[in-house]
């Protein structure tokens, strides 16, 4: 018996990396105590710079990226601050998992200031926590418009109204098939799944092939 697919079972499918080009400091260039290594951690780094030269991957990703252990990467991140290449925003809050906000450092003698990435952050978050209150307050006006009857389902409820359904007709049941069910849900509430099943099976002599044939409906 197949049991329906759960969200933490479906396999995400990895986003495009649609990087063509990056920025590195100049100097790197010249600098003969820039081990390869370094280099590449270096060349790491600056790929994931955005256009003010902030990053934000986790010492884990970079090193993923790289293929070393990420005590390595950690290694050189710490070597490439200490010789003026990168600058952690020691004030800022921490993204994802032990990950804080660095700066590519292209002009040793413009370095980026701490105030105004500070600045520039609080701005942003005050600006995601706006748009996060907003959607919340949209998604409680749909709520309170709806009733319980009328909030359509969810897939994997129209997979088990469906199975019952089956199961108590004709003693057979059907795979899960994620697209179908999801599609139904954007069309039936449980309730008016559950009388077109019925009106369905009520109707049949034989068990039907798939749920397919509600999308007919």
């Amino acid at each position: 018996m197949l049991e329906p697919i759960k969200p933490e079972d479906i396999k995400q499918e990895k986003p495009s990396d649609n990087r063509i080009f990056f920025v590195i400091p100049f100097r790197a260039l010249n600098d003969k105590k820039l081990s390869i290594q370094r280099m590449r951690a270096l060349l790491a780094c600056c790929s994931y710079a955005n256009h003010s030269g902030t990053l934000f991957p986790s010492t884990e990703r970079l090193a993923n990226d790289l293929g070393i252990a990420p005590s390595t990467m950690a290694s050189h991140i710490k070597y490439l601050t200490q010789r003026g290449y990168l600058k952690t925003v020691n004030n800022s809050y921490t993204v994802g998992k032990h990950a804080k906000p660095r700066m590519v450092i292209y002009d040793p003698n413009n370095p980026p200031d701490d105030d105004e990435y500070t600045q520039l952050e609080q701005d942003h978050r005050e600006k995601e926590q706006e748009q996060k209150a907003i959607a919340e307050q949209q998604a409680k006006l749909v709520e309170s418009m709806q009733s319980k009857s009328e909030v359509l389902a969810k897939p994997t409820s129209l997979y088990r109204v469906w199975r019952e359904s089956t199961l108590k007709r004709f003693g057979v049941f059907h795979q899960y098939e994620e697209d179908i069910y999801l599609e139904l849900s954007h069309r039936y509430t449980v309730e008016s799944f559950k009388k077109a099943t019925q009106g369905y099976l009520n109707s049949k002599g034989s068990p039907p092939a798939s749920v397919k044939v509600m999308l007919r409906c």
